[in-house]
Order: C-alpha cells, then sequence, then structure tokens
C-alpha cells in the first residue's frame, strides 16, 4: 500500500470539503450508519455537516476551547431536527451520533508521483498520525489550528481517482472561496452596524459624531465596499448552484469582498478612534478575525495571479 510521509503543518480539519467528498462518491461509514439508524440520507448528511461545520477540530483530537461545557451531539441534533425545511421525526439519538463519529475520517493531499497528487481518507488514531501543538493566532481563535504530521502512515483509502488531486482541489477551492467571500461579508457587516450604531450615539462638540463629515465619509465608503463585495458573492454562490465553470468567479468574490471587509473593519475602527483598539468593544476583534479572509482559500496576491491567467488563456 502507499504511505503518506508528510511532516509540514497543515489544518486540522477542512469542513469546506465535506460537498466534494460527497461529489467524489465517498461511502463513509460514518453516515452510512446514520442513515441506517434514521433512515433519512438528507438528515444524516446534515447531521454531519454541522458536526464537522461546528466541532471539525475534533476529527483529529483536538479540543476548542469552550466547548467541552456543550454537548455537541445534542445540539447539533436538536438544530437539525429543527432546521428550515427539514422537520424529521427519528429515534437517532446523541450517544447514537457519538459513537459513529468515532469513525471520522480526515481528507490527505499527497504526492504519488513525480507530477502528481491524490486525495486519501486517513482515519482518526491511524498509525503515524500525529497532531502537533496548537498555534496561537491573532484572530479567529475559536477554531483551533493545529500542526498535523504522518509518518509512514498507510494510505490505504483513496479518495476519487489516483492522480486527479489538483483537479478536486481546483472544485474544492472554488467552493471554498466563495465561502470566504461570505465569511467576509458576514465580519464587514458586523463591522459597519456597529460603527453606525456608535457614530449615533458619540457626542462630541454638543452632537453626534455622525453628523461629521469626515464620519460620514468613513460609513459611505464602507457602505458601498459591502453591498459591491455581497453582489458579487451572490453573483459566484449562484453560478456555483448552477453548475456553472465558477473557478475565476469565485476567485474575483473572494479577493473583493475579503480585501473590501478589510477596508470596512479598519474604517470602523477609525470611527472609534481610540476605542477602536480597546477589547471593550468588538471592532479590535473583527479587524483581527477579518485578516483570516485574507488568506484563507488563496491570498489575495495568488487570486490576482489565477484571474489574469483565466483571461489570457
Amino acid at each position: 500500500p502507499l504511505l503518506v510521509s508528510v511532516r509540514s503543518g497543515a489544518r486540522a480539519s477542512m469542513p469546506g470539503m465535506m460537498d466534494t467528498i460527497l461529489n467524489l462518491g465517498l461511502n463513509d461509514t460514518t453516515v452510512q450508519g446514520m442513515i441506517a439508524l434514521t433512515g433519512n440520507p438528507r438528515f444524516a448528511w446534515d447531521c454531519y455537516r454541522r458536526f464537522v461545520a461546528m466541532y471539525g477540530d475534533v476529527v483529529l483530537g483536538c479540543k476548542p476551547e469552550g466547548k467541552d461545557e456543550v454537548d455537541p451531539f445534542e445540539e447539533i441534533l436538536e438544530e437539525t431536527k429543527h432546521a428550515k425545511g427539514v422537520h424529521i421525526d427519528t429515534e437517532l439519538t446523541a450517544e447514537d451520533l457519538q459513537g459513529l463519529v468515532g469513525k471520522f475520517k480526515a481528507a490527505v493531499l499527497a504526492r504519488t508521483g513525480a507530477k502528481e497528487l491524490s486525495f486519501f481518507l486517513v482515519e482518526k488514531g491511524a498509525a503515524g498520525l500525529e497532531v502537533g501543538r496548537g498555534i496561537d493566532k491573532m484572530g479567529v481563535r475559536s477554531s483551533v489550528t493545529s500542526e498535523v504530521s504522518f509518518n509512514e502512515t498507510p494510505a490505504t483509502c483513496l479518495l476519487g481517482e489516483r492522480g486527479q488531486g489538483f483537479a478536486y482541489l481546483r472544485e474544492i477551492l472554488a467552493e471554498i472561496r466563495v465561502v470566504t467571500a461570505a465569511l467576509a461579508l458576514g465580519v464587514a457587516r458586523a463591522a459597519l452596524a456597529e460603527a453606525i450604531a456608535y457614530a449615533k450615539e458619540r457626542v462630541q462638540f454638543g452632537q453626534p459624531i455622525a453628523r461629521f463629515q469626515a464620519v460620514q465619509a468613513h460609513l459611505a465608503d464602507m457602505a458601498v465596499d459591502l453591498e459591491a463585495a455581497r453582489r458579487l458573492t451572490w453573483w459566484a454562490a449562484w453560478r456555483s448552484d448552477q453548475g456553472l465553470p465558477n473557478d475565476d468567479e469565485a476567485g474575483m468574490a473572494k479577493l473583493f469582498a475579503s480585501e473590501a471587509a478589510l477596508r470596512v473593519c479598519d474604517r470602523a475602527a477609525r470611527v472609534f478612534a481610540s476605542y477602536g483598539f480597546a477589547k471593550e468593544y468588538p471592532v479590535e476583534r473583527y479587524l483581527r478575525d477579518v485578516r483570516f479572509t485574507l488568506i484563507g482559500g488563496g491570498t489575495s496576491e495568488i487570486l490576482k495571479i489565477n484571474i489574469a491567467r483565466g483571461l489570457t488563456r
């Protein structure tokens, strides 16, 4: 069998890969077991996605801060049962879900030839799999990020076709870039809302600072950036839903939305002035968190190169 020998740092989980794994025909034991228990594939996959999205770091043994006080299995079951459009009665219990989750696997991209990459699934607890130190980050601190190493780990479960790793990775990245653009929109929207509320309540020289032209210019620029990014992201998401070619469009959406969100958060901090540097208000956190969107799914620099190549090929 092939062996995975990777000693570079890696993310401990990648929830954004679930849909692509589905498309590659994964016959996952966790989901198959849930389907057998519930008799409903849609409900089973919904539970699975929710768990990976909320507690994906548990896959390789990481434990996010604050999660030990919550029963994730009960929480996900209740959320899934009452999700819009689901309303499914099931005998599945939190204990059933907890037992099945123990069979989770992690997707690994590994070199299988001189010029080829392939995807494999590596089970939690596999020989040679080690989760290293947790990485202390400036932002997105609720998401655990750890180094992962593989030392002669058996690669016995090939995902998709051998040598198609680049093609699968492109498909994954297009989806991730749309999601990352949406994440950037959320942070920017929150920052704008906080800036507007503060500008209305903060009084200087006998009037709210929202009446000062300098502050109004900041708010206007923030609103324009946010709305333009929202439209571009919706367009890329629509193309993804329609199954249209979306590599360039997803890259454009992610590039513009992440850079726009950074500008919005920076302007929000300027509206708050010295309070924008204090932890008393959430704007300083938004400014830290939004920098993740500049990196996740591809940096702005590589996205510009990719977009230019798409225009000239």
